[in-house]
């Protein structure tokens, strides 16, 4: 996926909770990303939910979460733009509530370069 003056650092498709591949932005800080997390299957469980959580770090071990999707119920996606800097790792993280047996979602970080 490309997005104008953008340039895709991670793109997974993962199931269950967890976080994405870390995306590292080679130059230090970025001024600005594009995060985006399309649920495509949730199931089982009772009132399963996903709730995306769009992280940055310094150094790849202390993350910080500056925005979170709201709780999805239902295939769906979330986008989450920022003009803001980005340090140099950037991850998506989710966690599961409703004790769903499958949640897969596709996730894609981009940059501006």
């Amino acid at each position: 996926m490309a997005v104008h003056g953008f340039e895709t650092l991670a793109a997974d498709v993962k199931t269950d909770a967890g976080t994405s591949t870390v995306a590292d932005t080679s130059t230090g800080n970025r001024n600005g990303a594009c995060f985006i997390a399309k649920l495509t299957a949730l199931a089982g469980g009772t009132t399963p939910t996903v709730t995306f959580n769009w992280q940055t770090s310094r150094n790849n071990v202390n993350w910080y979460t500056f925005a979170s999707s709201s709780a999805l119920s239902a295939a769906g996606t979330e986008v989450y733009v920022t003009h803001a800097v980005i340090m140099k790792y950037a991850r998506i993280s989710w966690t599961v509530t409703g004790g769903p047996t499958t949640a897969t979602a596709d996730l894609v970080i981009s940059a501006d370069n």
